[in-house]
């Protein structure tokens, strides 16, 4: 399933918002993704965190509100294909927060070789019936 098709999302689970964080970037190129579904997973006032190493060795990090991310990331995800995938998670829950560790691969296709992979550190909260991404810090590794 891919969120650029008129797809729907299940919040009330932990997988099941991880799947649509994922799915919702993911698709072929010249198409622009859901971005009203992709507000849809952020609690209001989240944050989105790059992180990556210069080549001085410095540690780089963004701090990015859902709209600074879709004004930075969405040329790149409507004009190429790009697929991201979760391949393996660790959930440590308690009540209604909790976090995931949580490893993924990039493609430019479904299934295809990884031109990158990387981790994503997800804060999230269950409020109003559901989970919400709070915050993810991430980093990536290309030409994985």
């Amino acid at each position: 399933m891919s969120a650029r098709t008129d797809s729907t999302y299940d919040y009330t689970t932990i997988d099941g918002l991880i799947f649509a964080l994922y799915d919702v970037i993911s698709g072929p190129a010249g198409v622009e993704p859901d971005w009203r579904r992709e507000r849809e997973i952020f609690a209001p006032g989240a944050r989105l965190m790059p992180s990556r190493l210069l080549e001085n060795g410095d540690l780089r990090c963004e701090i990015l509100s859902v709209d600074d991310y879709i004004a930075s990331r969405g040329p790149y995800l409507r004009d190429n294909a790009f697929y991201e995938r979760q391949v393996s998670s660790k959930v440590d829950q308690y009540e209604h927060i909790a976090h995931v560790f949580s490893a993924y691969e990039s493609s430019v296709t479904p299934d295809g070789p990884a031109f990158a992979r990387g981790v994503n550190s997800i804060q999230i909260i269950r409020t109003k019936g559901r989970w919400w991404v709070q915050s993810i810090l991430w980093q990536s590794a290309w030409n994985a």
